[in-house]
């Protein structure tokens, strides 16, 4: 028995040496062009302003919504909206043809067809501002396709270039799209005032235009096959591990897994919760006697609160294992704390001011750490098909968006109720993930 015990210590301490020999990143690691080098992190610069300069039409929606009513007073609002609805459902679900096209195609020719999807469209657009079917077509699902490719593309580049210090570069993608609430919104209205709404979206279009420069910057990984391998290595070692030796050992890990529901379910909800609070907040606030320009600011913080998580939390989760868990619990109970703040303290500006900052970490906080968590999970060929998966749970949720709004507004006066929802939503998921903390 003892000389079993011994022969099983035994091959324990081999097997980490036998990992570290055939660890096929082992001849990348420390080099000055290899995973998390100078070189790594100028590739990633490039992949978050492709998302920057991606968004500057999504972010200014807003805009972009009552200039098209300006230009045509004769639109209804829900036929307005359309182009702007349709545009988000196609990034959502254009996502998943990204997904698909990653095992035929590069990932730097994706990113230029993206990119020029995304320019053409709203050059296309600024010809046809008078023709909702046309900006349909334009705005909605063809700039909506190539808008779909920021949201999983870019990610997969960069979790190829990092192993070490991956949140921190996956978190300055959480950095640009809060950046791009602030600076794009005032900028579009600015624009719309001086050119009309024609010459915004020309304009929009050359900025979308420097996508291009960035599609030419940012490749795969040279060691990419590597990272495959090591994947399916980990996957083999983990199954042996678990079911032990009999022919089960032989299969590598399923796409599908309790790590995906979560975190496809949290990205749905968290957003569902984000994108409909920057929807009322000037209402709710202009109901509880603010002026709309204070309202108007407290979007703002939002976007602020989103930017400060962002920049905080990607260095830490850096330092631990499962730190990403217990932040994206954390993120859920201090949103939570927020919209306690912004219901209950109605009429005090600074309360409110507290309560959106806390919102905006909340989201800040959590949104680029589920990239992070798959992108450890996935090898590279399933990474992307991963991220939009996740992406594509947003669809239903976002449909659902208006709808709920108009009905607990139109029906109860107040948007309590909502809040309250969101609210519910944020506890279930801290239960939910203080589970998946505990269960590692």
């Amino acid at each position: 028995m003892s000389s079993l015990g011994q022969a099983e210590t035994g091959d324990q301490s081999r097997a980490p040496r036998s990992s570290a020999i055939n660890n096929p990143m082992k001849k990348y690691m420390g080099k000055a062009q290899g995973p998390d080098s100078l070189r790594a992190w100028i590739v990633a610069i490039f992949a978050v302003l492709y998302v920057f300069f991606g968004w500057c039409a999504f972010s200014s929606t807003p805009v972009l919504y009552v200039a098209l009513m300006k230009a045509n007073p004769h639109l209804t609002r829900e036929l307005a909206s359309w182009p702007f609805t349709i545009m988000a459902c196609c990034s959502f679900t254009g996502s998943a043809i990204y997904g698909g096209l990653i095992n035929y195609i590069a990932e730097q020719h994706l990113l230029l067809i993206g990119a020029i999807f995304t320019s053409a469209a709203l050059f296309v657009a600024s010809f046809f501002t008078h023709d909702v079917f046309v900006l349909s077509l334009t705005l909605g699902i063809v700039h909506g396709i190539g808008l779909a490719c920021t949201t999983c593309i870019p990610s997969a580049v960069i979790s190829q270039h990092f192993i070490k210090y991956r949140a921190s570069a996956m978190s300055l993608f959480s950095i640009a799209a809060s950046l791009t609430g602030i600076i794009y919104p005032p900028l579009a209205t600015w624009l719309f005032e001086l050119y009309s709404l024609s010459g915004l979206l020309l304009i929009l279009s050359g900025i979308c235009l420097n996508q291009v420069l960035s599609g030419i910057v940012c490749k795969a990984a040279i060691w990419k096959p590597a990272l495959q391998e090591m994947a399916r290595m980990t996957a083999v070692n983990t199954s042996t591990e678990i079911v032990g030796k009999t022919e089960r050992s032989k299969n590598s890990q399923g796409f599908c897994s309790w790590l995906l529901v979560n975190t496809c379910i949290t990205n749905a909800l968290a957003n569902f919760i984000m994108f409909a609070l920057v929807l009322i907040v000037i209402d709710f606030e202009t109901d509880n006697g603010f002026e709309s320009a204070l309202g108007a600011s407290l979007v703002v913080v939002l976007s602020f609160g989103w930017l400060v998580a962002s920049i905080v939390v990607g260095p830490i989760v850096d330092q631990g294992e499962n730190y990403d868990r217990y932040v994206i619990l954390s993120s859920c109970l201090i949103q939570f704390a927020g919209l306690l703040l912004m219901v209950f303290l109605k009429g005090e500006y600074w309360w409110q001011f507290i309560g959106c900052f806390l919102v905006g970490w909340g989201q800040g906080s959590r949104g680029f750490l589920m990239f992070v968590m798959l992108s450890k999970r996935y090898p590279p060929s399933r990474a992307v098909l991963a991220f939009a998966t996740m992406n594509l749970s947003c669809f239903a949720p976002f449909l659902l968006r208006t709808p709920l709004i108009g009905l607990i507004r139109d029906n109860l006066g107040h948007y309590d109720y909502l809040i309250h929802i969101f609210e519910a939503i944020n506890l279930l998921l801290a239960i939910d993930w203080l589970i998946m903390s505990i269960r590692k």
